[in-house]
Parts: C-alpha cells; structure tokens; sequence
C-alpha cells in the first residue's frame, strides 16, 4: 500500500489530519506532507478515509 499527493493542488483543508494525523501532516506553509508514505495494513481504513474526505482530491492509495 503507498500514499501519495499532488501537492500542488493541495489547498491545506486538513481533512486528512483530521482522519490519519500519524499519517500526514500540514507544514509550515500549510501544505500536506505524508508523513508515512507505506502505512501498515493496520492503518488502510485511515488512509482509506483520509483519501476519501480530501475536498481537493489530491490524495491517492494504491494497494499492490
């Protein structure tokens, strides 16, 4: 499973801190960073969620 972002097109909601705070972060210039781009299968629903409520849609998880 790995996570990834178009941070270019990130406009700093949040929405995924709010779902996965282990698993992203807002940087200083608010801008999403992932903070564990390979998450445990432990964590798939949080990434799963964190995808799912980014207003933006610039998350994604690809599961191998």
């Amino acid at each position: 499973m790995k996570l990834s972002a178009d941070y270019d097109e990130c406009e700093a909601y949040g929405m995924c801190v709010i779902a996965a705070a282990d698993l992203f972060r807002l940087n200083e210039e608010n801008f999403v960073e992932i903070l564990d781009e390979t998450p445990s299968e432990d964590r798939r629903a949080a990434a799963e969620e964190a995808v799912r409520n980014c207003p933006m849609q610039v998350l994604s998880l690809t599961v191998d």
